[in-house]
């Protein structure tokens, strides 16, 4: 059976030509899809703005009522009278009838009627609505107006009246004693959902099949189109599930967009329907357009395959012709080809074994270059390592000079100094990496000796460990440094005698080691950007606005090294109080 390598070029083109032709239909295809769905998405999001804007239309309308009612609570007229001061009932209900004239008019006879509720005394109603006092006996059983006090004005939920077989609902908002300020009563606004239904049918004038409905407790309010039990049912089920498997519900037999904006001060939600056959038919229109795209690409297609047959001699000359001048020539340059076939593949594989070569002679170079750095390092390391060797034990040797000599002169106070300090560079220069708790508490222990001297009745050192703790394993040198920082930094300017306490919190598995110190604590800012720096493990040094905080990233890193990345140290501090190394570390 032939390969497909053995056809002849010519033949080889055109099958190449061909799957070109299919995947440039499929990607036509895919683009398709793709604007399809696009358009769709962008019809979605226009239904979406569009319920959003019904719902901001309704929210600031009540708004607007609920402003006006609030400043019914300050009216000096209405507070005197519940405080049974100087108007009159007669006088109070001429004014209310005016200003529930004015109140309907601005909301386009929305309001039904409004209320003054004293907390004890006479109501009064004004306004047009047939059964006032069902309605109003009804938000008082609901809301127990009488025993209840409500400091804050809020929309009720709505209330169905039996006689007028309509939904209203209230806006109470409580009126308070002008010297007090102590709720004496409740102005009360009852009102009808004429004004929503009004916008629900703007809304939805254009779009005749889309639904428009608000709800509130699973029950339709209004709506702009009667919706049968059945269909309001399945809507409700649908707004219930938690997780949607699809943004689309079924309504007899037909599949529909839903859309939802839910209300912040009421329990009112808005819902949109669209019919998604509405929502497909948008892209139908560029159907055509592809067909007749697909087409025209065809035909450019055919012509393209014809001129490159004809053009394919030309790349194979040039091949020959470039192989011919790397005989007689160091210099490399590419072969180029204007065409992707096996002769392209050739030119790339030629071009690509003399890029090999020419990358290896760098490599080779770079790599003799890195040998040679590193043997340099290697011995500037091991001098410092004989360096490092010296000092500490130079310095020990003249602290043991000085503290004989300080015997000799009786320099208690030197004698003392140098001693202490003799024992921490002893203690330094052992060779151990990890060491006892009790080891570190001595050469702690002998670092307050020193800072005794140097700062006589300045603070308190107290520890306070639980029992045989001190037998557990911490890396050397960790506790001296943050003692010191707690002078460098905690301490400085700091009037009040100092004090300093060792701390442990042991658990199942680690012991938590606390370092307290009583001084001026750090910044919430700047203790948050320490612990995220010594978690992430920054290069970067961890400062303050005074100066560098020695040694934390160092401690932090060796406990880590030694013990694991669970353990280490982080900071909590209350400027202005005190700071708090948390040092964690195993059993």
């Amino acid at each position: 059976m032939k390969r497909f390598t053995d056809f002849k070029i010519r033949s080889q083109i055109r099958f190449i030509v061909i799957i070109v032709g299919i995947i440039i239909i499929i990607l036509e295809m895919a683009v398709v899809y793709f604007i399809g769905n696009l358009l769709v998405d962008k019809t979605k999001a226009s239904y979406e703005a569009n319920t959003k804007v019904v719902e901001d239309n309704i929210s600031n309308i009540l708004n607007s009522i609920k402003v006006n009612n609030m400043n019914y609570s300050y009216v000096l007229e209405i507070s005197e009278t519940l405080s049974k001061r100087t108007y009159t009932e007669s006088k109070l209900e001429d004014y209310f009838v005016n200003g529930y004239a004015k109140f309907n008019s601005f909301f386009h006879g929305t309001m039904e009627g409004i209320i003054l509720y004293p907390i004890e005394g006479k109501s009064i109603i004004v306004g047009n609505i047939e059964y006032p006092n069902n309605i109003f006996n009804k938000i008082k059983e609901q809301y127990d107006l009488t025993n209840k006090i409500y400091n804050t004005s809020f929309f009720t939920e709505s209330i169905f009246e039996e006689n007028t077989e309509k939904y209203y609902f209230a806006c109470v908002s409580p009126i308070y004693e002008p010297n007090t300020k102590n709720p004496k009563g409740y102005f009360i606004s009852i009102i009808n959902y004429d004004f929503v239904s009004n916008i629900l049918k703007i809304n939805s004038e254009k779009e005749t099949d889309t639904m428009l409905l608000l709800v509130e407790n699973n029950n339709i309010i209004t709506s702009n189109m009667s919706i049968a039990n059945e269909t309001f049912e399945k809507i409700m089920t649908y707004s219930e599930e938690e997780n949607k498997s699809s943004e689309y519900v079924n309504i007899e037999n037909s599949k529909y967009l839903y859309i939802q904006k839910n209300f912040k001060n009421t329990n009112w939600s808005v819902i949109t329907l669209i019919p998604r056959n509405k929502i497909i038919r948008s892209t139908s229109s560029l159907r055509p357009i592809f067909i007749g795209i697909a087409l025209v690409g065809i035909a450019i297609l055919a012509v393209v395959v014809r001129a490159t047959i004809s053009a394919v001699t030309k790349p194979v000359e040039k091949i020959v012709k470039k192989l011919d001048e790397y005989e007689s020539s160091e210099e490399y340059e590419d072969i180029e080809t204007p065409l992707k076939n096996e002769i392209s593949e050739i030119a790339m594989h030629i071009n690509q074994m003399m890029h090999k070569v020419k990358d290896s002679n760098n490599e080779l170079l770079d790599t003799q270059k890195t040998l040679y750095e590193l043997e340099i390092s290697m011995v500037q390391a091991e001098l410092s390592y004989y360096q490092s060797q010296i000092n500490p034990h130079f310095l020990y040797n003249t602290l043991e000079c000085i503290r004989s000599l300080a015997t000799f002169y009786d320099a208690e106070d030197i004698e003392k100094l140098s001693l202490a300090m003799s024992k921490i560079f002893r203690y330094a220069v052992k060779e151990e990496t990890v060491v006892t708790l009790e080891d570190e508490l001595k050469c702690v222990s002998e670092y307050m000796n020193v800072m005794s001297l140097r700062f006589p009745d300045t603070y308190q050192y107290v520890v306070n460990l639980e029992g045989g703790i001190k037998e557990i394993s911490i890396t050397k040198m960790t506790l001296q440094p943050i003692i010191e920082n707690c002078f460098k930094h905690g301490f400085t300017n700091k009037k009040k005698k100092g004090k300093i306490y060792i701390k442990s919190n042991m658990y199942d598995n680690y012991v938590d080691l606390e370092i307290i110190d009583t001084g001026k604590g750090i910044s919430k800012v700047e203790v948050n950007y320490i612990n995220k720096s010594l978690l992430n493990e920054e290069e970067e040094n961890i400062t303050n606005n005074k100066g560098t905080r020695v040694g934390l990233k160092n401690i932090n890193k060796r406990i880590k090294l030694c013990f694991g990345n669970e353990y280490g140290i982080k900071l909590e501090s209350k400027e202005g109080f005190y700071t708090k190394v948390i040092l964690r570390v195993p059993l």
